[in-house]
């Protein structure tokens, strides 16, 4: 049912045809070279559950006036097709830019009965002045929640930002992020880096067209300062009945590092689940 098209490099992330209780997730490498309907996203992700988009994809702005078909201006103002708009890491601020030598790339993409995982690097989808690599890693836990790894090089000291615009209402704690959807509940759990500030925001928004109407698009930031010159992100992404059992994925929770790999142990509804990252291999910009 999960499958990467390669053409595009697109990659969906799904344990059923016939239940919306199990989430599906999409992701995204690509070329950031398309002047009209592209935006700069490559490494963008977005949940559905229960009918709903829970982490989201900003979309077709609509409506969007005349400025929105001049990509010049599309890539720098319109925050539906820059990166600002999507579910993307940053690096002291740094967008990915538009252009052929600007691209994300699917490396690695494998499925089973009972996980799939997927490795993007969409390090030269930037300039590589702050970001000099990102490295996503995204396992599916099938048939419940995705555990999502972000390697970030940068220079030490520099802010690293993991950004999400979530699909439905939510509620932003010190250490989880509660997305809460007319049919279900869904947390969202960090568990690297040991220190990190979770931020609410917004996007202001007003159409270049006349009547236009003004409005506010929402975000959350877990943001970082890189205290080597790699920083890795650890996230869950868990459907759940209640905040008490977004608690428990965070008590019973626990990471190692052996060798090349990342392993995340996690419990979930009383079963243990084990994430295995692959963290081997190099990977960004070369100096």
């Amino acid at each position: 049912m999960s499958f990467h098209f390669r053409t595009i490099d697109w990659v969906i992330m799904r344990a059923s045809w016939e239940s919306v209780d199990y989430p599906l997730l999409a992701a995204k490498g690509g070329v950031l070279d398309d002047p009209h309907h592209g935006h700069l996203d490559a490494g963008q992700f977005a949940i559905k559950y229960r009918g709903e988009w829970f982490t989201k994809e900003l979309g077709y702005m609509s409506p969007y006036g005349l400025g929105y078909w001049d990509y010049r201006r599309r890539f720098k103002d319109y925050v539906h097709a820059n990166s600002l708009g999507h579910n993307l890491v940053f690096v002291n601020g740094e967008q990915q830019e538009y252009g052929q030598q600007y691209f994300g790339k699917v490396t690695s993409f494998r499925t089973s009965q009972n996980q799939d995982y997927a490795i993007i690097d969409a390090s030269k989808a930037y300039p590589g002045k702050q970001l000099k690599g990102w490295r996503r890693h995204i396992i599916f836990n099938k048939p419940s929640f995705f555990v999502v790894l972000d390697e970030v090089k940068s220079a030490p000291g520099a802010e690293v930002v993991a950004r999400v615009h979530p699909g439905v209402p939510f509620r932003l704690k010190e250490d989880r992020v509660l997305l809460i959807g007319q049919n279900g509940m869904m947390s969202v759990l960090p568990l690297l880096p040991k220190r990190f500030t979770l931020k609410e925001d917004r996007h202001p928004i007003l159409a270049e067209q006349r009547d236009a109407q003004f409005s506010w698009i929402p975000y959350c930031d877990l943001i970082t300062k890189a205290s080597e010159s790699k920083t890795y992100i650890v996230n869950v992404f868990a459907p759940i009945e209640n905040e008490p059992e977004a608690e428990e994925i965070l008590r019973s929770s626990s990471l190692s590092f052996k060798s090349s790999v990342l392993r995340c142990i996690t419990m979930y509804k009383g079963k243990q689940y084990s994430s295995d990252f692959d963290i081997s291999g190099d990977f960004g910009r070369e100096e």
